[in-house]
């Protein structure tokens, strides 16, 4: 075991509010832990509890934390936002994922080739104004015909409207 594992178990240990650390997995230089503690006083906590989130996983550093929290419905996310920011808490949120179109996956329903177009594209300059670069320039990036890459980059854009601003619109009735 590492000299930092059993610093990090004995800090944790100390913590009035856990009651219980274990080691889940060791591998190389990391450990994953699981703790059960008592969250009553934490106003992150509470609040994630008041508004009905779970939090599905949790990575610490030394100064910054980041969670996965799923709640079930927009509006719970909604005013656990609000509630955060009228208790000052210094939170950030990331990324939102709408678990409804569970088939769109981590790239919103791009392909492999899709992903690598569009953003090659936003990185040489595709979509800048002015534009920096053409369809024919990336296109022979990828050994492909201009109309291919025009194609492929405009199926890329429907398909993460289709998966994001679309979906929110159907989901949570936005306008």
């Amino acid at each position: 075991m590492f000299e930092g594992r059993d610093s990090f178990e004995e800090t944790v240990s100390r913590e009035p509010s856990v009651e219980d650390i274990h080691v889940v997995s060791e591998h190389d230089d990391e450990t994953l832990y699981a703790l059960d503690w008592d969250v009553a006083g934490d106003e992150f906590f509470e609040g994630i509890l008041k508004h009905q989130g779970t939090i599905m996983e949790a990575t610490g550093a030394e100064s910054t934390w980041a969670f996965e929290v799923r709640f079930e419905k927009h509006d719970q996310l909604s005013s656990f936002q609000d509630f955060c920011q009228d208790s000052g808490l210094p939170v950030e949120f990331k990324r939102l994922y709408n678990p409804t179109k569970p088939d769109a996956g981590p790239w919103y329903g791009l392909t492999a080739a899709q992903r690598t177009a569009l953003l090659r594209a936003v990185e040489e300059g595709y979509y800048a104004i002015p534009r920096e670069m053409a369809t024919k320039e990336l296109a022979a990036e990828f050994g492909i015909s201009d109309q291919a890459m025009t194609e492929r980059l405009r199926r890329a854009v429907t398909n993460l409207v289709t998966n994001t601003i679309q979906v929110s619109e159907d989901v949570y009735g936005m306008d």
